[in-house]
């Protein structure tokens, strides 16, 4: 893409700009070349400079969306060493235990990001995670039941209720997104 060959030529330039290697790494991941990715946010890492963190984030959400939350969370802790109040990546590392069904560590890193970003949609979606982990159903279900306008809750409270033998619950709700998605495209 013209995205990698502008990158990669601002690179080649000058290869002490730690912009241009996050610019580059994040042109690949975007064109999921998750792989080459996170080669170059090391590279950017490596070069320590003001786009580390975001750097940090990236590679940690690549390992996290490929299903490796313990190597995911090495790079969100460092990125927590760089920024200590940054609440994505605080909701990050709450994910990450919450994968890894690390109780006692998930339940200080929800108490932590309930006081200071309670209301974004981040912590939202790591609060129905965390309700779920904790087996506290019914709360999740009515926070997702507020939320279902968005498409990402609407998908974890059909799966809840399935999982939860609520399957006419579960099957009114999927017809009329159905019904939604169809009246949306005429």
């Amino acid at each position: 893409s013209d995205a990698i060959s502008y990158s990669k030529s601002l690179c080649e330039i000058n290869n002490k700009n730690d912009l241009y290697f996050y610019q580059l790494a994040f042109a690949h991941e975007s064109n999921n070349d998750s792989l080459i990715a996170l080669d170059f946010y090391e590279k950017c890492i490596n070069l320590n400079g003001k786009n580390k963190l975001k750097a940090l984030n990236n590679i940690g959400n690549i390992y996290l969306r490929n299903n490796k939350p313990k190597t995911s969370l090495k790079y969100f802790i460092n990125a927590h060493k760089v920024s200590k109040n940054d609440q994505v990546i605080l909701n990050n590392i709450l994910l990450n235990y919450i994968k890894l069904k690390d109780e006692k560590k998930a339940d200080e890193y929800f108490d932590i990001c309930n006081k200071t970003n309670n209301e974004s949609e981040g912590f939202i979606y790591n609060k129905v995670q965390y309700l779920i982990f904790k087996e506290q159903f019914e709360d999740a279900i009515n926070l997702l039941i507020h939320h279902k306008n968005k498409i990402k809750f609407l998908v974890i409270l059909i799966e809840l209720y399935f999982n939860m033998g609520k399957s006419t619950e579960a099957t009114i709700l999927l017809n009329n997104a159905r019904d939604l998605i169809k009246s949306d495209n005429d």
